[in-house]
């Protein structure tokens, strides 16, 4: 079974791509950093609009050292650029000024310059000639001096598979059967219109941050020897989705496990996830051919079923539930704002005052998420059944089973006449049913 394979060439023409590998290129090395430390106390890498603010690229704190983190804290510059020593060159220089400015105490940090481009220069501007030099004693002198260009970048992300396919999506070189949470928020996200917003989640993500009884899910993630959990939404796409703006939030904190999380939906993904690396990777898994060979996987590999309400006996550990109307009128509204703010017109049949329309959206979806996102969907797909008047007949008898009551005669009669019998009951309509 071939693994998936990220190389520097890969890494390098990402890295030429402009600005979308410039300000992703932090959460990528944010995302391998979380990966290979069992122990951190800050790990800051701005991402997205975020990366272009002043300062350093990234900063990490109390790391515990291995063959790519340096050891307690580190100063990190990044950089896609080509004319790589000089870039190199330009951060090492300024860095100590603002490392000082922030409190940094050179003498106890590393100096971390990381870089797509390949870098194959020769004599002074080789890549170890000029971390060796740059590490030479001075007045402003790093404890040490690292360089890692896109070689170094294909061995880091070889050791962390949960992070090779996210940068593998990035690339278009994702496989089938296996999905980061970023992509899978992505795609249920997008799949109405407007799309859905994290807002949809965060109140549900506080609620269960502030249980007092159940499993909390911070607190199973810090919690390496628990190696499996269930959560159950309104649906297996609601619960996974809870799981991606679980991880949103999570990504200021130091330590994130889920920030790489794979959704893995066949057995030959996780065969190859489970044979590939050396870091603990979370998998979530929607469907239920899966669970037997993920719960089969050896540690420390960890996993998560998602699932629906909870049916046939087996407890979910996590119940996300619904939100209340107030909430999700407040989420609808901002998903519509939004929408109205970038030009979308509002459909013929909602008032146009988005408050009003949020409520009535949110009325007509029963508050109900994945209701919701099926009403409003992009694409409505109609099922063949829906044009077949016998199964919609046979449907409809099987909908007023137990809908009717003994005492009340009005009811029953009316029960009779759409059933075609002269008494409703239950056992009839299993008879013509079968």
């Amino acid at each position: 079974m071939a693994h998936l394979r990220i190389t520097a060439d890969d890494i390098s023409r990402w890295g030429r791509r402009g600005d979308g590998a410039r300000t992703e290129l932090p959460r990528l090395i944010r995302k391998l950093v979380q990966a290979s430390c069992q122990r951190l106390s800050r790990c800051d890498f701005p991402a997205g609009t975020l990366g272009e603010t002043p300062g350093p690229d990234g900063i990490v704190e109390g790391a515990d050292g291995n063959a790519w983190m340096p050891n307690g804290d580190s100063w990190w510059e990044l950089s896609t650029r080509r004319d790589v020593s000089r870039k190199a060159s330009e951060d090492w220089e300024k860095a100590p000024r603002q490392a000082k400015a922030r409190g940094v105490e050179l003498k106890s940090a590393t100096f971390v310059f990381a870089t797509t481009t390949i870098w194959t220069g020769t004599g002074q501007n080789d890549k170890t000639h000029w971390a060796e030099q740059a590490s030479a004693p001075d007045g402003d002198c790093w404890a040490n001096v690292r360089a890692y260009d896109a070689s170094d970048l294909e061995q880091w992300i070889e050791e962390c598979p949960a992070v090779a396919h996210w940068l593998a999506e990035q690339i278009g070189k994702a496989i089938p059967g296996v999905l980061s949470l970023d992509e899978a928020w992505r795609q249920w996200a997008a799949a109405s219109t407007p799309p859905l917003g994290r807002e949809f989640y965060d109140p549900v993500i506080e609620r269960n941050e502030t249980r007092l009884e159940g499993v909390n899910l911070s607190a199973w993630l810090k919690d390496p020897q628990k190696r499996s959990l269930t959560v159950s939404g309104e649906s297996r796409g609601d619960a996974v989705a809870f799981l991606a703006c679980a991880a949103h939030r999570m990504e200021t904190e130091a330590t994130n496990p889920l920030a790489n999380a794979l959704v893995v939906r066949d057995t030959a993904g996780a065969a190859r996830l489970s044979s590939q690396g050396h870091t603990s990777t979370i998998m979530i898994v929607d469907r239920d051919e899966m669970e037997e060979p993920i719960a089969a996987l050896p540690s420390p590999h960890r996993w998560i079923i998602a699932q629906g309400p909870t049916r046939g006996g087996r407890k979910a550990d996590i119940v996300i539930g619904g939100l209340r109307p107030q909430d999700f009128t407040r989420a609808v509204e901002k998903s519509l704002t939004e929408q109205r703010e970038t030009g979308g017109a509002p459909p013929e049949d909602e008032p146009e005052e988005t408050g009003t329309a949020a409520r009535l959206r949110g009325r007509k979806a029963g508050w109900s998420r994945t209701v919701y996102r099926r009403r409003y969907a992009k694409v409505r797909v109609s099922r063949e059944w829906t044009s077949d008047g016998d199964t919609l007949r046979t449907l409809a008898r099987l909908a007023l089973v137990g809908a009717w009551k003994k005492v009340d005669q009005e009811a029953a009669a009316a029960s009779a006449y759409l059933l075609g019998i002269e008494q409703p009951r239950d056992q009839e309509i299993v008879e013509a049913l079968t």
